[in-house]
C-alpha cells in the first residue's frame, strides 16, 4: 500500500487500478466468515479488471508510442495463452462433484492416501452423490466417500447419517441404526436423523422406539 501512495506523485493509474481491486475484493473476503468457504478463485474475477486497467494505463503513460502497439500485441498474446487454463478451471465449478473431486485430487498424498483434512471435501461430495442416490452408482459413491470421511475421523453428522442411509438401502438395518446413533452424538437436535432411525425401527417391527424417534423428529423438524 505504501508503494500505491508513493506512486500518486507520478501517476494516478496505480492508485485507481489498485483502488478498484481492493474495493471489489474486500466485499468477498469474509472477515466474518459466512459458511465454509472463506476464499475462492471466483472472488477475484471482477477485481482483476482493476489490475488490467492499471497495466494498460501504465503502458500508455510510460511506453513510447512507437512501441505501444508491440507491447499491447504481446499482452494480448499472453492473455490468449491463459484461455485454455481458464476454461479448464471453469469446468471445476460445473457441479459439486467436479469441484470436490478437484479438491480431493489436489490434496491426495503421492501414495494415494487421504490426509485427515479431506474429510470435509469427501463429506460434501458424498452429500452430492447422496442426493442422486436413485442411481445405484451414485449411492455406492456416496457410501464410499462417507466411509472414508468417517475413517479420517469426521465429526459431521451428515457423514454418519449418509452411511446409515446406505446401510438401510442395503437392508443392513443394525449397521444403519448404529450409524444413526453416532450421527446423533454430533447433532442431537437434527430431526432428519431421528426420522430415518424411526423408519428403520419401523422396518424392524419395533414400534415403541420408532414412535419415540418420530416424536423427536416432529419436535426438532416440525
Amino acid at each position: 500500500m505504501g508503494f500505491v501512495f508513493f506512486s500518486i506523485k507520478f501517476t494516478k493509474s496505480v492508485a485507481v487500478g489498485m483502488g478498484f481491486f481492493v474495493a471489489t475484493v474486500i466485499l468477498v473476503l469474509q472477515f466474518v466468515s459466512v459458511g465454509m468457504v472463506i476464499m475462492a478463485d471466483r472472488y477475484s474475477y471482477l477485481p482483476y479488471i482493476g489490475l488490467a486497467f492499471m497495466l494498460v494505463m501504465l503502458v500508455q503513460e510510460y511506453i513510447p508510442k512507437s512501441k505501444q502497439q508491440v507491447t499491447f500485441i504481446t499482452m494480448i498474446g499472453l492473455t490468449l495463452l491463459f484461455i485454455p487454463i481458464t476454461m479448464k478451471q471453469v469446468e471445476t465449478w460445473q457441479n459439486s462433484e467436479t469441484l470436490w473431486t478437484n479438491v480431493i485430487e489436489l490434496n491426495r498424498l503421492e501414495n494415494g492416501a487421504m490426509p485427515a483434512n479431506l474429510e470435509q471435501p469427501l463429506s460434501n461430495r458424498g452429500n452430492y452423490y447422496g442426493k442422486r442416490s436413485e442411481r445405484a452408482r451414485s449411492a455406492e459413491e456416496a457410501f464410499n466417500d462417507f466411509q472414508i470421511a468417517a475413517q479420517l475421523g469426521s465429526e459431521r453428522p451428515e457423514v454418519y447419517e449418509g452411511i446409515g442411509n446406505s446401510y438401510g438401502m442395503k437392508g443392513e438395518y443394525a449397521k444403519a441404526l448404529e450409524n444413526y446413533s453416532t450421527a446423533l452424538k454430533f447433532a442431537p437436535k437434527r430431526g432428519s436423523i431421528y426420522f430415518n432411525r424411526g423408519v428403520t425401527y419401523s422396518i424392524l417391527k419395533n414400534p415403541s422406539m420408532a414412535i419415540e424417534d418420530y416424536n423427536k423428529a416432529l419436535l426438532y423438524t416440525p
